[in-house]
């Protein structure tokens, strides 16, 4: 059991790193997603390198072999719930997006794990999560549920929240972003019921596998800024549009521009520009439904497509943007206000015969009305 153990610690390792080395250069340290997972990934590999070296000394005797162990059975237990913490932060940042209210909430979701590391500290002396006798053999503690407890409630919290705002993530996002926690919730549960058996962090790392891929899937076609698709996804889109085109269902094109961007760029600076450009960004997600296809396609311009059954879902389309922006200007502290022009127009398969036409007349209204600002 041991052998096996060490193996797939060692193999998780390379996986690990595998990883890492794919995406270290992707990594935006400013994104609270980014960061997060990031984190995650150097959580589970120092866990997975304690439990290997813990396992290797696993029943050595001698007071220093003692010392030694329980530093880094301390260790293991602080770090478990960790990667929890970390995943519901990156869940809750892929939702809300906006760096200061996720900031509060990570500080309000810590506290689980750092009663755990109290706990983890005392149980050298009083054994309450693990204990560790004369010959060094380690047991668990009385308290011990507490931190799979812990764990557990990070994943199914994370799971909840992926579930109660499923209208603000695309399927193909919420298929994975469940998909991260399948492995270790199983992993946990059969850990935690089979004493000896260690899976819970190679199905971790699994779970880590499952999130690379999928944003390896989504650098190649989204917007580094924004997180909307990029202008060659767009294109790729349009010109795949007998494939999602479906006739019992009015499709919709907009096309939106930020009015004043170069104003806030060269008032500013290009950093209040990007904070200005991520700001209209959340506004649009929160407007739109999350099957709805958004584009960034490139400085201040966006565009969506949306399938429709009424027309009179337009107008709350609409409203509903107007009203955010407006919320959003009412409550902003700093110097700039936030506004846009927007076209939109209903496809007409008679009129129209391909998406790329349509959207060079829907992007011919948009500007029309954005002219009629500028008279104004």
């Amino acid at each position: 059991m041991i052998t096996y153990t060490l193996q797939s610690n060692i193999f998780a390792l390379l996986i690990l790193l595998f990883i890492y080395q794919g995406v270290k250069k992707q990594i935006n340290k400013f994104n609270v997603t980014d960061r997060s997972f990031i984190y995650i990934l150097y959580a589970n590999a120092i866990i997975l390198i304690i439990d290997s070296i813990s396992i290797f000394l696993y029943d050595v005797p001698g007071v220093g072999i003692h010392v030694i162990q329980s530093i880094l059975k301390a260790s293991f237990y602080i770090l478990n719930p960790v990667p929890g913490l970390l995943w519901l932060v990156y869940v809750y940042g892929f939702i809300f997006h906006q760096k200061k209210i996720i900031n509060k909430f990570f500080i309000i979701a810590s506290i689980p794990v750092l009663i755990n590391a109290v706990l983890s500290i005392m149980s050298v002396w009083t054994g309450y999560l693990f204990t560790l006798d004369a010959m060094n053999h380690y047991s668990r503690g009385s308290l011990f549920l507490l931190m799979p407890g812990f764990a557990f409630a990070y994943a199914l919290t994370a799971f909840i929240m992926i579930h109660k705002y499923r209208q603000r993530i695309q399927t193909k996002e919420m298929l994975a972003l469940l998909g991260f926690s399948i492995p270790p919730i199983i992993g946990g549960i059969l850990q935690t019921l089979v004493y000896g058996l260690v899976v819970l962090w190679p199905a971790l790392t699994l779970s880590i596998l499952i999130i690379y891929i999928f944003i390896q899937s989504k650098t190649s076609n989204t917007d580094f800024l924004t997180g909307f698709n990029n202008q060659r996804e767009f294109n790729n889109h349009l010109e795949d549009w007998k494939k999602w085109y479906k006739e019992d269902k009015k499709i919709v094109g907009f096309m939106m521009d930020m009015d004043r961007f170069k104003e806030i760029n060269d008032t500013y600076g290009h950093q209040i520009g990007d904070k200005a450009l991520i700001e209209i960004s959340t506004i649009i997600r929160e407007s739109f439904g999350r099957n709805d296809f958004i584009a960034r396609l490139g400085g201040d311009e966006f565009a969506v497509i949306k399938k429709v059954n009424e027309c009179h879902e337009i107008d709350q389309v609409i409203d509903k943007l107007t009203q955010k922006i407006d919320m959003f200007n009412k409550h902003n502290k700093d110097s700039y206000q936030l506004s846009i022009s927007y076209g939109y127009q209903a496809f007409d398969m008679s009129k129209y015969d391909d998406m790329t036409m349509f959207f060079n007349e829907v992007d011919k209204i948009m500007y029309k009305e954005k002219e009629l600002k500028n008279k104004a």
